[in-house]
């Protein structure tokens, strides 16, 4: 009979280590331990090589434990505090590594890249996305994270909502791509450039995390991109032969910052990918994305999607490189026409108390929509989020205003559906 895997669990909360320890325990040996030593000394003393070792990156209130001792076992460096472990019986720790943890930053990723870290599961998580996470974990090689043009995915993250990978290209840049699966259907989100969007809206985590330098992304790199997830990942198995899926531009970096490469990257993996792709999703904030839109012929459906979060004033002082809302309505509802009426423009709007909100505001929303569609309702749908409140903004999440606001865009024969983005605070880091 074939040898069941040996997976090491280290996690100091004992409901959790229980719940972690239930699930694997048919197909896997698991050993565990609550602290730093009994993790220590429970691996060097293990007859058998172990297989996966699961980290919780936060011990006994230390935040980098779990670290600390990813760093000790690669490095082997000092064993004398562990005189019952001999280090010429124990030279290093072969097995690979995943992490759990509350939280993660791109700060992490260099960390991730050296301790040669597979992958990260993002708490609270489904006991089906653990599971899964550790049974590719066990199953892959790291060199599969390794794509022929070298870049390579350094840790995944993510939630039934979405799931993100932090990747490193050749350059070392790092970068995040994301992927969600909704009705069956696969989304791949493309990051268009490395660094940071420039854009700077003001509710956008990916504009607040550190700055740093801004490269566009090559037609091949944001193709790479597709290929990272189709290939399979942590929580995605490979995509079968002819089976479908979308493509969405959107939340990773700005198309009109990239503009040129990201309209070939549409044609290119539309002839490679022919009718696997279901649709293309471009979401931008810029009115020079959708004029270039409009002169394209794109073999597969292009759905856009534009931002309404603010208008008038409030646009210019929270989205100071976006361009004005009432331009882009006018501009989407001739794309809509356009491309035959097809698929509608999506409107985004987050719900800040106060701000985005209110009766007058929404109403305001409305006119807008109904002069840019010549009085046509069908051609638009407004996708309602919650807002995630940001560090340092004196902004709240809206509190029971979502179903009156359905009511006004109804009674106006406008569609709105609520998307509900998983909740989490996001830290703002202020520009030097």
């Amino acid at each position: 009979m074939t040898q069941k895997p040996i997976v090491f669990l280290v996690e100091d909360d004992l409901d959790v280590l229980e719940i972690e320890k239930s699930s694997l325990l048919d197909k896997c040996q698991v050993l565990t331990a609550t602290n730093l030593d009994e993790a220590v000394v429970g691996i060097l003393q293990s007859k058998d090589q172990i297989d996966l070792l699961v980290l919780d990156i936060k011990l006994d209130n230390n935040a980098k434990a779990g670290l600390q001792l990813a760093k000790f076992l690669r490095a082997t460096t000092d064993l004398s505090k562990y005189p019952e472990a001999k280090q010429t019986e124990y030279p290093n720790f072969q097995g690979k590594i995943l992490v759990s943890t509350v939280d993660l930053s791109i700060a992490l990723a260099k960390v991730f890249e050296d301790l040669n870290i597979i992958g990260a599961i993002l708490k609270p998580f489904a006991i089906q996305n653990f599971q899964q996470a550790i049974e590719t974990s066990l199953q892959i090689d790291s060199a599969e994270l390794v794509l022929e043009s070298g870049e390579r995915v350094l840790y995944e993250w993510g939630s039934e909502k979405m799931r993100r990978q932090m990747v490193i290209d050749t350059e070392g840049n790092v970068y995040k791509t994301g992927y969600w699966t909704r009705g069956g259907i696969l989304s791949v989100c493309l990051p268009i450039v490395t660094g940071y969007c420039s854009i700077g809206c003001c509710f956008c985590s990916h504009a607040y995390a550190p700055k740093g330098s801004t490269r566009k992304r090559t037609v091949e790199e944001i193709k790479n991109s597709v290929k990272i997830v189709l290939q399979g990942t942590l929580f995605q198995p490979p995509l079968e032969e002819g089976e479908k899926f979308d493509i969405a531009f959107t939340g990773e970096g700005e198309p009109g910052k990239n503009l040129d490469n990201t309209i070939e990257a549409i044609h290119q993996l539309s002839r490679e990918y022919g009718d696997q792709i279901r649709r293309v999703m471009v979401s931008t904030v810029k009115t020079k994305v959708i004029k270039r839109l409009l002169q394209e012929n794109f073999v597969v459906p292009v759905q856009l999607q534009i931002s309404g979060f603010f208008w008038y004033e409030e646009r210019k002082q929270y989205m100071k490189g976006a361009d004005p809302l009432e331009e882009l309505l006018e501009l989407a509802f001739q794309y809509w026409q356009k491309t035959g009426r097809k698929l509608p423009i999506i409107l985004n709007h987050a719900l800040i108390a106060k701000q985005t909100d209110t009766e007058k505001k929404i109403k305001q929303l409305i006119k807008l929509i109904k002069k840019a569609g010549q009085q046509n309702t069908n051609w638009l749908k407004v996708k309602i989020s919650n807002y995630n409140p940001i560090t340092n903004i004196d902004w709240q999440a809206s509190g029971g205003q979502a179903m009156m606001i359905k009511k006004l865009f109804a009674d106006q024969k406008i569609f709105s559906f609520f998307y509900r983005i998983p909740r989490r605070q996001i830290e703002r880091i202020p520009d030097k």
